[in-house]
C-alpha cells in the first residue's frame, strides 16, 4: 500500500498512541552537577509565591537566572561524547527530504506545513490529491514564513490557523514572536495566498478565537485591566463584527479571575454551524454552553468534567471522565456518549442519551485516545493491550450504533 495513502487514512484519527522501547539503554551520567539554588527568595507583595518573578519571561532577573543555569548545563551537555552524533542524527531525521509530508485535506486539496534547511521557519504548501500520492508531488507555496519574517524583520513562528468551517479557505493565522504562547492573529485567504487587506487582526495575546460566521468572530483576548485570568488567559468572550473596533465588541460571558480560561469552538455538523463556549476552571473540567441563533447562551446539561468532541447528526458527542447518572442509568467513566443536542438544550436536562463505546464492556479496546467526526461516521482511535486500534461508529437502521474495526497495516 502507498505510504501516503496510509497517512491519508490516518487523517481520520486525531492521534494514535504508540509505545516502544529503546534498543539500548542510555548510559547514566555518574557525575554530580552543581545546581544554583534559589536562595533567599521573598514573596512579592500580595503573593504567597516567592518565585513569581520567574514567570516574567522577558524579566531581567529571570533572564539572568536562566543564563546562570545555561552556563552550567550547556557545557555539560555539549561536552558529552555522544552529543554531536545524537544532534546530527536528530537533525537528519527532522530535515530528511524523503520524510512523508503530513497531509491535511481542504476543499479537495492536500495542504502541508514543511520545514527544512532552506525553510527554517517553514512554509505552508498545497498540491492535488493525485499529485500527493505520486512519487514526485508538485507543491505550490501558499505562504513562506521565512520570507514574511524577513520582510517584517520579525521572529515569527507559525502556530497554526483557525478556519471558517463553511469556507475553510478563509483563516486566522497564528504567528508567535519567538515561539511564545501569546500570538498575533491575522486573517488570511488560502485561495488568494495573501493576508486579507483590512481583515481581522489581533495584537499579541493568549487569544481564544473562532468564527461565528464569515463576518463575526467570537474572541477572548487581552482587553486591558482585569480582562485576564490568573493564568494569563481571557476572562471574557465577545462578538467582534467585521469593520468595528475590537474594543467595542459585545461581551457574551465573563468568568472568574481564578478560572483558567474561557474559549470557543465552532464546528460543522448536520449541515449547520454550532458554536460552543467553554469555561475551564482548570485543565480537566469544563462548563459548556451553545450559542443560540439569538446569540444567547444555552447551557449544555453535562457534568463538569466531560470532554466535548463535536456534533454528529443532531447529537452532541462527548467523552466522560467520571461516572454519570443523569436519568437513573449510570454511564461509566471513559465512555463515548451521545445526547440529543436540541432537546437537551431546550429542556435543560440530558435527553436521548446513548453509549457509543464503553471500554469496560468492549473486548476490542481498553481506552479511547481520540475521536474524529466526519459526515457519515465517527472514528475512534483506541488502545488495546497498549497497541493502537481504529474503530468506525455509524448509526444503524434500528436507531442503535454500529461499531466496526478498521484493519490497518502491520
Amino acid at each position: 500500500m502507498n505510504k501516503k495513502l496510509m497517512i491519508l487514512g490516518g487523517l481520520l484519527m486525531t492521534a494514535l498512541t504508540a509505545c516502544g522501547s529503546p534498543e539500548q539503554a542510555t548510559p547514566e551520567l555518574t557525575e554530580t552537577a552543581e545546581v544554583t539554588e534559589l536562595q533567599g527568595a521573598t514573596a512579592a507583595p500580595g503573593s504567597d509565591d516567592p518565585y513569581l518573578w520567574l514567570e516574567e519571561v522577558e524579566g531581567a532577573e529571570a533572564l539572568a537566572w536562566a543564563a546562570e543555569q545555561n552556563a552550567l548545563s550547556v557545557p555539560r551537555l555539549q561536552g558529552d561524547a555522544r552529543f554531536e552524533s545524537v544532534r546530527a542524527q536528530i537533525k537528519s531525521l527532522l530535515t530528511s527530504e524523503d520524510r512523508i509530508p503530513t497531509p491535511e485535506l481542504i476543499d479537495g486539496q492536500v495542504y502541508n506545513f514543511w520545514q527544512d534547511d532552506s525553510h527554517i521557519r517553514g512554509l505552508l504548501r498545497r498540491t492535488t490529491l493525485a499529485s500527493y500520492v505520486s512519487d514526485d508531488p508538485q507543491w505550490e507555496t501558499v505562504i513562506d514564513i521565512d520570507s514574511v519574517a524577513a520582510v517584517e524583520n520579525a521572529n515569527w513562528v507559525y502556530k497554526g490557523r483557525s478556519c471558517l468551517p463553511s469556507n475553510p479557505t478563509r483563516c486566522l493565522f497564528r504567528l508567535s514572536d519567538g515561539g511564545k504562547d501569546a500570538v498575533v492573529l491575522r486573517e488570511f485567504d488560502l485561495d488568494g495566498k495573501n493576508f486579507v487587506d483590512g481583515g481581522f487582526t489581533v495584537a499579541e495575546a493568549k487569544t481564544n478565537v473562532d468564527w461565528l460566521d464569515a463576518d463575526t468572530l467570537l474572541i477572548g483576548t487581552d482587553f486591558g485591566e482585569d480582562s485576564l485570568t490568573s493564568s494569563g488567559y481571557a476572562r471574557t468572550l465577545r462578538f467582534w463584527r467585521r469593520g468595528t473596533d475590537i474594543n467595542d465588541a459585545e461581551q457574551i460571558i465573563e468568568v472568574d479571575s481564578q478560572d483558567m480560561s474561557v474559549g470557543v469552538n465552532t464546528v460543522e455538523g448536520d449541515g449547520a454551524l454550532y458554536s460552543f463556549v467553554t469555561r475551564r476552571p482548570d485543565f480537566f473540567t469544563e462548563q459548556n454552553w451553545l450559542i443560540t441563533p439569538q446569540q444567547t447562551l444555552a447551557e449544555i446539561p453535562f457534568p463538569i468534567d466531560v470532554n466535548l468532541q463535536g456534533v454528529f447528526g443532531g447529537n452532541l458527542i462527548a467523552l466522560l471522565r467520571s461516572d454519570w447518572s443523569p436519568n437513573g442509568r449510570t454511564y461509566p467513566a471513559g465512555s463515548l456518549i451521545a445526547i440529543d443536542l436540541a432537546d437537551s438544550v431546550n429542556s435543560g436536562s440530558a435527553t436521548g442519551v446513548s453509549i457509543l463505546l464503553n471500554p469496560l464492556a468492549e473486548a476490542q479496546l481498553d481506552a479511547i485516545t481520540s475521536v474524529a467526526i466526519t459526515r457519515d461516521s465517527i472514528y475512534v482511535a483506541a488502545l488495546k493491550d497498549v497497541s493502537s486500534t481504529l474503530l468506525r461508529i455509524r448509526p444503524s437502521e434500528d436507531d442503535t450504533w454500529e461499531t466496526t474495526g478498521i484493519q490497518l497495516p502491520g
